[in-house]
């Protein structure tokens, strides 16, 4: 789980007691993110600042989170693989499919076919898919977000 930015890094405290830390906007962030892998169900999440720092990977959008502490939305990416999964028939099927049950969830339209064949297409290919599908419809207001 992650996010980028600037960050103060290193031993921070007194001559008797101190400890390596990182402080910063950043890694709160990063933080409150990694608090929302549960929510989002998937194992590997980062916020879209590092997403757009590495666009050739397999990346699935998540919404736009309210995080703990911060101030306005988070929009958050499952990371689900590497570059050459990205490039994958299977991948670009699934992606494609993510993407028309977001556009019919913000649409409000009824998603129960979309939802399925997202199921179908994410099978064997993102693990643990399944807790981030069922629950996709109870958070339109996160895709809306987003736009």
């Amino acid at each position: 789980p992650g996010h980028a930015g600037e960050a103060s890094v290193g031993n921070i405290g007194s001559r008797q007691r101190f400890n390596y830390s990182a402080l910063g906007e950043a890694v709160n962030i990063a933080a409150r993110v990694e608090a929302n892998t549960k929510t989002v169900g998937f194992d590997v999440v980062a916020s879209r600042a590092v997403r757009d720092g590495a666009p050739e990977l397999a990346w699935l959008p998540l919404g736009a989170l309210w995080l703990k502490g911060v101030g306005e939305r988070q929009e958050l990416h499952a990371l689900v693989g590497d570059a050459e999964l990205a490039q994958s028939e299977r991948f670009r099927e699934l992606s494609a499919k993510h993407t028309a049950l977001i556009r019919a969830i913000v649409e409000d339209r009824d998603t129960a076919e979309i939802l399925m064949d997202c199921k179908l297409a994410a099978g064997g290919l993102v693990r643990a898919p399944a807790t981030f599908y069922d629950a996709v419809a109870s958070r339109p207001g996160d895709f809306r977000a987003m736009i």
